[in-house]
């Protein structure tokens, strides 16, 4: 399942803060922080596990959270055609 993860703080949140936060919950399979034309990322997320089960969990114990210094939000990514 692939989570989206926002509210992201744009300077101190790193693709392995993102693995080392949701590993606890399960496997990661991949995690991509899109990035801005001046190189930072966007403020938001996309991490897949390889379990649904362990996904949901994450969006339970996580979606809300303080996430170094900002609400973390957590949801079930969207599909395109969802959009």
């Amino acid at each position: 399942m692939k989570l989206f993860c926002s509210n992201l703080h744009f300077f101190d949140v790193s693709e392995e803060d993102l693995r080392e936060l949701f590993v606890p919950f399960g496997v990661i399979q991949s995690v991509r922080m899109p990035i801005n034309d001046k190189g930072t990322h966007r403020g938001f997320a996309f991490v897949e596990m390889f379990d649904d089960e362990a996904a949901t969990q994450a969006i339970l114990n996580l979606n809300g959270t303080s996430f170094k210094g900002r609400r973390l939000s957590v949801a079930e990514a969207r599909h395109e055609d969802q959009r």
